[in-house]
């Protein structure tokens, strides 16, 4: 019987992937390196309707499962139709909507509306306003540390972005709500996906980031505390991201008047 050479092939392991840098909970853009942009959040101006239309939640009737007692929990899995029985908030504060249901309904407006509220040019470029934002949706034992990431974050934008504070008139920050989901809910403490579409971005040729759409998943610990539900903590990760049709992008020059044109979308309840 004829020999054959053997081999022994030994398949080393690859190396390992620099770990990635945890994404900024700032709903809008991630800076990762030194003057590198990632757009986090918005798409285009169509889907400010389709998101507005649509919320508290993606699709289908909603109806209110919510718990009010103490200890009952449902997690996991949901789909965005979530109930909204009582989900409206009945009033607002400095123009951000306050006083939500006890309920599950009332926990995804609550999460969508927090999201909408730091998705604008104003978050970005006004301190005193984003201050003021999340003093008004941040839990009391998270405002502290939410102010300072925040602003931390916002300043790195501005600067990457060639912008200082107070300057609006040439960034566009445009968002909308695509779909919620709940992963889990109980009387004091809820969790809410928000995904969010929308579009971001200097109206400016000369500018380093242009309008960009983006697609972003925002999820929002809750508790309710005084009366009503307060953000623990967010983060963000990308998609779901469709796929594109391959639409001609609309010159930068013409984005000024677009933007001065549509009023932002209204808050969702």
């Amino acid at each position: 019987m004829a020999q054959h050479d053997t081999e022994t092939k030994v398949l080393l392991p690859e190396e390992p992937a620099a770990p990635s840098s945890p994404k900024r909970r700032l709903g809008v853009i991630g800076i990762l390196g030194a003057g590198s942009l990632v757009v986090i959040l918005l798409l285009g101006m169509v889907l400010l309707l389709v998101g507005h239309k649509n919320s508290p939640a993606a699709a289908g009737t909603q109806t209110d499962t919510g718990t009010t007692g103490s200890g009952t929990t449902s997690s996991g899995g949901s789909s965005g139709s979530q109930g909204t029985t009582g989900a409206v908030a009945p009033s607002t504060e400095d123009g951000v909507p306050v006083g939500y249901a006890h309920s599950q309904g009332g926990a995804i407006s609550a999460a969508v509306n927090f999201e909408m509220a730091r998705s604008t040019a104003g978050y970005f470029t006004d301190t005193a306003a984003r201050d003021q934002v999340l003093s008004l949706i941040m839990a009391p034992q998270s405002l502290a540390s939410e102010v300072a990431a925040d602003g931390q974050a916002t300043a790195s934008v501005l600067s990457n972005l060639g912008l200082s504070e107070g300057e609006t008139s040439s960034l566009l920050v445009r968002s909308a709500p695509m779909g919620t989901k709940i992963d889990s809910y109980a009387s004091s403490l809820a969790t809410v996906e928000v995904w969010m579409a929308g579009v971001v971005g200097v109206t400016d040729n000369s500018s380093s980031l242009t309008p960009t759409a983006s697609w972003d998943t925002y999820t929002y610990t809750l508790t309710w505390v005084n009366g009503d539900w307060k953000a623990v903590s967010i983060s963000a990760a990308n998609g779901p991201t469709p796929l594109s049709n391959n639409q001609t992008p609309t010159p930068v020059q013409q984005w000024a008047n677009i933007s001065g044109s549509y009023s932002e979308p209204p808050y969702t309840g």
